[in-house]
């Protein structure tokens, strides 16, 4: 069987939520082995509804209509259901209307003719149709994006790493297509969300981009999820990574603090990695600044506050610094 994937909707309501639906075909069902001429045939399929925002007044009631290319006849259809929370599973259309030409050894009368089985390839089914009403939503219908377009984002890595400072909660993409910005939230129980910072994404690119932000709040256990929003206000959730309090490698101070051309951190090697960071979390680029020994040259930087990152084999510290020629 050709495996089809995932077709999106975002829903999105008055009230300060949104509601993602994620439907993709896995097989065709037939409404009888008896096959004369041709297959009255529904869709099996999984969905996933997930949402988003503001955790009040959440609720949407969904009808699907699978359009299909294979054969004449209408949608298959069935009521997806009502729902105020995440949900996923399993379902078949109720609707067999729609009708595709038997293939094999057909007949116009007999008990079993012998007829070939049809698959998710055979009918085309391409895209999904949905109707919705609900919660802060007008009634109205959408068509989910095609069968086997590219996803809006590959995202490669997503953590929250404790620091010094806070947390440093940063994420690389491989590549991003019509990609508007991100949505980094925080929260202290997995249920209730607050938005932490808003970070530009890179439109359509296919090279490697690593975004971070830092949360600057007192050591305890916090959940950060990420979310990535389209131009044309599509979006996509991911799951959340959860850091905890714990010991931080508390490295000797680099001096001078503030420091005009030359810092100097004591015990740093050439085995232990050390990035630099802008005030924004963004990496600074190893070409302007140059690293010997334990001593890292700054004189072509922007007077400002930096963040220091080193990450060794026992353990990873940061340090704010500030550039001031």
């Amino acid at each position: 069987m050709c495996q089809a994937v995932a077709s999106q909707c975002v829903i999105t309501s008055s009230r300060g939520w949104s509601a993602t639906v994620e439907v993709t075909p896995v097989a065709v069902v037939v409404n009888s082995p008896n096959c004369p001429w041709y297959y009255h045939y529904g869709i099996e399929f999984d969905y996933k509804v997930t949402f988003s925002g503001s955790p009040n007044n959440r609720g949407v009631g969904i009808n699907l209509y699978m359009q299909c290319s294979g054969g004449t006849g209408g949608d298959p259809y069935v009521s997806l259901g009502y729902f105020n929370s995440d949900e996923e599973g399993t379902k078949t259309t109720q609707s067999t209307t729609r009708q595709y030409t038997a293939i094999g050894q057909a007949y116009n009368y007999g008990d079993n003719p012998d007829c070939t089985e049809i698959t998710i390839s055979d009918v085309g089914c391409q895209s999904v149709r949905l109707g919705y009403w609900g919660v802060g939503v007008s009634g109205n219908s959408l068509e989910c994006s095609t069968m086997g377009m590219p996803l809006p984002i590959e995202l490669s890595d997503f953590s929250a790493e404790p620091r010094s400072y806070g947390t440093l909660v940063k994420w690389t993409t491989h590549s991003e297509l019509n990609n508007d910005f991100f949505l980094v939230e925080r929260s202290y129980d997995a249920a209730e969300w607050q938005e932490l910072a808003q970070v530009d994404g890179a439109g359509t690119s296919s090279v490697a981009t690593e975004y971070s932000v830092i949360d600057q709040r007192e050591q305890e256990t916090v959940y950060y999820r990420l979310t990535q929003v389209d131009f044309d206000g599509g979006s996509k959730t991911f799951p959340p990574v959860v850091v905890s309090s714990g010991a931080v490698n508390a490295s000797a101070a680099p001096y001078p603090n503030p420091v005009d051309r030359v810092l100097n951190v004591p015990g740093l090697t050439e085995s232990e990695e050390m990035v630099l960071l802008n005030g924004a979390g963004l990496k600074i680029d190893k070409s302007q600044y140059e690293r010997k020994g334990n001593e890292i040259f700054l004189g072509n930087l922007a007077d400002g506050i930096y963040l220091l990152q080193l990450n060794g084999e026992t353990g990873a510290d940061s340090h704010k610094i500030l550039v001031k020629h």
